[in-house]
């Protein structure tokens, strides 16, 4: 990125390879945030005009000895402020260090006392569930063959029999799609 930030204040075009870009637009879709960030921030850059690069990167290296507040003493008056509102106020790590430590689970007592804080022991298997019965007299297929009884008249008893055999055979031959 820098070289591309020198260019670009130094008022030279700036023309992106092929390769260069597709890897650009590659990590612009990552599952990582922090090349995702970077990529975008990219496409950014080379996209300024050269006064705008000049300001977020100067080339006389003005922004490398950079200072790190510690204190954070530039937040005080955001403090405040949250405070004034009915904040609470911050409690040093080294005060509060005792309050949730992982070896205080052993005594149930203490563990009661942290319910608010992180569980660390398994949850409770789920029950299983109850089957519902269903008679099996009560389920009927359409597959199943169920039986008719033939004609009571003496003459033709055979091929109604046949017939109403065939019929059923052709029902559950029918395709219900």
């Amino acid at each position: 990125m820098k070289i591309y930030a020198f260019e670009i204040s130094a008022q030279r075009k700036v023309d992106i390879l092929p390769e260069c870009q597709s890897l650009v637009e590659e990590l612009s879709a990552s599952h990582s945030t922090d090349l995702q960030q970077r990529a975008y921030e990219l496409q950014a850059v080379i996209s300024l005009d050269a006064p705008a690069v000049e300001s977020i990167m100067p080339s006389d290296a003005s922004c490398e000895d950079i200072e790190i507040d510690k204190r954070l003493s530039f937040l005080n008056g955001y403090v405040q402020q949250a405070l004034e509102k009915g904040a609470q106020p911050y409690i040093p790590e080294n005060e509060c260090s005792g309050m949730l430590n992982i070896s205080n689970f052993s005594n149930q007592d203490q563990h009661e006392a942290l319910t608010h804080g992180l569980r660390f022991e398994a949850y409770e298997l789920p029950k299983p569930a109850v089957p519902s019965r269903i008679p099996p007299a009560a389920v009927a297929s359409s597959t199943e063959l169920v039986p008719v009884p033939a004609p009571s008249y003496a003459r033709g008893t055979a091929s109604l029999h046949h017939y109403h055999l065939c019929q059923m055979q052709d029902h559950r031959n029918l395709s219900y799609d």
